[in-house]
């Protein structure tokens, strides 16, 4: 992401309030000292009174500019998509095809202000261009992790049975994340520096909560939050004065308030009710289920010396290192009365459903078998979490 800056103040008298095309997310020059300030805020959300306000920051995202030919290389650019391609090269897609493309979003927001800011429109119109350059052939949706709920709002509550009927072939979710994960709870109470790329490792100046307080003004930390759960299951535990407090997941906003993290408990409940798998609708294309399973996964965060400092200890269950199987497999659900079975692969990571051989080849055989050279449209998530 770039962004154009028009702002009416800065928190260092060196940050720039007047910029086009600056690096947004995310650049290795940001990093420097001096800088990392100026960025920090740049790349923050603001609110005021519960409601986001401008803060003439105006994103802008390079995929929707950028070129094959252009190098991408000079930030955090990874290649999420190639294995998957190289299954289905021989049918003529590729990176550079024009049968192959991409959705580019602001992944910092929730579900429901990407149906507003524009977002789902041009998806919809993007996938409409493709079907017409395939000659009508329609188009294979494939989403990662929050691009999950992403196409399942959109399927649902965006477009119509006639237009999914004239545009939709399948959707192959891989990851998804229908029932939240605990991980980013996790990440809002107290993250670890795996979690920013171990920049805090790396720039001291650039905390472990520095970079949380950043992350929790995005709604789509919290549009994830662990649905999967029992209302009675112990999400959170902490030490307060000498007494120890349990949260359930319904208790999220109370902890976030226990913890002084006001402003978060702020966007958690402006996003809480973003994506609910219940309450939508089925999504009325056939889905084929990706994920894995059979790795540890973080069930409950516990801080036995208080909030604001290092989970002393995690509690587990299965699912793919971060989702639980619980919240992936509510996927097979999309599928009830079609019958088409998901695909689990053990020990291959959240991940893995993009690289993993066997992912890989399951992809293909999907593909293979639905047509030959037919239009492919990729909805895919850019965020803190890989």
């Amino acid at each position: 992401m770039q962004a154009d800056l028009n702002k009416t103040s800065s928190p260092h008298w060196y940050c720039a309030t007047q910029a086009s095309d600056y690096d947004l997310w995310l650049y290795y020059t940001n990093l420097a000292p001096g800088r990392a300030g100026c960025w920090l805020d740049n790349m923050r959300l603001k609110r005021h009174e519960g409601s986001m306000v401008d803060a003439g920051i105006k994103v802008k995202l390079n995929g929707d500019r950028l070129g094959p030919e252009d190098d991408i290389e000079k930030g955090f650019s990874k290649n999420l998509w190639g294995d998957l391609l190289s299954g289905v090269a021989d049918l003529g897609y590729s990176g550079t095809s024009p049968r192959v493309g991409a959705l580019h979003y602001d992944w910092r927001l929730s579900l429901d202000q990407l149906m507003e800011d524009g977002t789902f429109a041009k998806m919809k119109k993007q996938v409409e261009e493709h079907v017409k350059a395939a000659g009508g052939k329609r188009a294979v949706m494939v989403t990662l992790s929050y691009g999950g709920p992403l196409m399942h709002k959109f399927l649902a509550q965006f477009v119509d049975r006639a237009w999914k009927k004239t545009y939709v072939e399948r959707w192959v979710s891989l990851s998804g994340v229908f029932g939240g994960t605990v991980e980013l709870t996790r990440m809002a109470f107290y993250p670890e520096a795996k979690d920013f790329y171990y920049i805090p490792d790396a720039f001291p100046y650039m905390s472990l909560t520095t970079c949380r307080d950043m992350s929790n003004t995005f709604p789509s930390s919290f549009t994830l939050r662990p649905t999967f759960m029992k209302d009675d299951e112990v999400l959170v535990s902490a030490m307060l004065g000498g007494k120890k407090h349990e949260y359930t997941k319904n208790d999220m906003a109370l902890a976030l308030e226990d913890s002084g993290l006001s402003s978060a408990r702020m966007v958690y409940e402006f996003s809480q009710n973003s994506y609910s798998f219940h309450n939508l609708g089925a999504p009325g294309v056939l889905v084929d289920c990706f994920y894995g399973t059979s790795d540890n996964t973080v069930q409950g965060v516990h801080f036995g010396n208080g909030f604001n400092k290092a989970a002393t200890k995690y509690t587990f269950e299965d699912g793919d290192g971060v989702a639980p199987t619980r919240s992936l497999s509510l996927c097979k659900r999309l599928n009830e009365d079609n019958g088409v079975p998901a695909s689990t692969f053990p020990h291959i990571g959240h991940g893995g459903t993009l690289h993993s051989k066997v992912a890989v080849e399951r992809f293909s055989q999907i593909i293979h078998g639905l047509y030959g050279n037919a239009s492919a449209v990729t909805a895919r998530e850019s965020s803190l979490y890989v």
